[in-house]
Parts: structure tokens; C-alpha cells; sequence
């Protein structure tokens, strides 16, 4: 009985080493595969946006030029959205 148990918490242990180091073996690849790449677009012509406000009002985003604009996209259909 106790071999059979020796070789259960072997086993258990080496499923424990396995996991973690494939955890960590994972891990640093996605770091290694993670870059950032930063596209510099002040060359390009921005397209204007138009947007309805609550009073119904049209409001482009070149009337916001200079100013900090959030805008925050949603959908009726969005549960938490809304």
C-alpha cells in the first residue's frame, strides 16, 4: 500500500511541476511576443465625425479641435452598455 501511495504523490508532484513550468514558459513567450507598435498619424487626413448630441443637436469633432473629447460608443442592444 504505501508504494502504490509513494508513487500517487510522485506522480501528483510531477503534475504540479509540469503545470507551473508550463504556466511560466507560456507567460514569457506572450512577453516576448508582446510589442508595442506606435503609428505615427499626423501625416494623415482625419476623417470628420459627426455626432448627435442629446438635444438633438449635430456636432462634428473639428468643432472640438483643441479641447480633451471622451467619447464613449455604445448600443441599445448592450446590456451593461446602457
Amino acid at each position: 500500500m504505501s508504494t502504490f501511495l509513494n508513487i500517487t504523490k510522485t506522480a501528483l508532484l510531477m503534475a504540479a511541476l509540469t503545470f507551473s513550468f508550463s504556466g511560466k514558459a507560456q507567460l514569457s513567450q506572450e512577453k516576448s511576443e508582446s510589442k508595442i507598435v506606435i503609428n505615427k498619424t499626423e501625416d494623415r487626413k482625419k476623417s470628420d465625425l459627426t455626432f448627435v448630441d442629446e438635444n438633438g443637436r449635430n456636432i462634428s469633432l473639428s468643432e472640438m479641435k483643441g479641447k480633451v473629447v471622451f467619447i464613449n460608443f455604445w448600443a441599445t442592444w448592450c446590456r451593461p452598455c446602457v
